[in-house]
């Protein structure tokens, strides 16, 4: 991994808080701020604050009569797609397409399916960091098979975007 003096500096900001946060008062503090500051890695890298990194959750939504032909969120090019089959199972789509949206690069979409507060599976579709800019990356799918059985919690559909400043390389 490359290291460049924004993120060699980032490093040491951190090193220098953890070391700074390190009585025991400080504890929920200091794991507040490593929440506050999400990383992911894609192709090998990480990316993090310095690089401008958002990532948003939608809340976890049941899925319902209208969504059983097949919902869409779209993001630009980017997108999260739910469907249900003949109520026996549910097919999960994600797509980064590496596209500006609302300011900022999508480098990646994920979906999840949960079903009484437990996760019955879900996908992510990650940007291509080849070439740069990065471009469109693999649509990722899931089959999650649906519980037969009468009166049993709903199965619920969230998603998640990543997004990072467009200039990233």
């Amino acid at each position: 991994m490359k290291l460049t003096q924004q993120r060699i500096l980032s490093i040491a900001v951190a090193a220098a808080v953890a070391i700074v946060v390190t009585s025991p008062t400080s504890t929920v503090a200091a794991a507040s701020a490593k929440a506050a500051a999400p990383e992911i890695t894609i192709d090998g890298r990480a990316f993090g604050p310095e690089d401008g990194l958002v990532v948003t959750k939608s809340y976890p939504r049941p899925v319902t009569n209208a969504m059983r032909a097949a919902t869409t969120y779209a993001f630009g090019s980017s997108y999260a797609r739910t469907s249900e089959r003949i109520q026996l199972y549910y097919n999960g789509e994600s797509l980064a397409a590496a596209n500006v949206f609302n300011s900022r690069r999508i480098v990646q979409v994920c979906f999840q399916y949960t079903r009484d507060g437990s996760n019955v599976g879900g996908a992510c579709s990650n940007a291509s960091f080849g070439t740069c800019p990065p471009s469109r990356g693999s649509v990722a799918t899931k089959r999650v098979i649906d519980s037969l059985v009468p009166n049993a919690p709903q199965t619920r559909f969230s998603y998640s975007t990543s997004r990072i400043d467009p200039n990233v390389c």
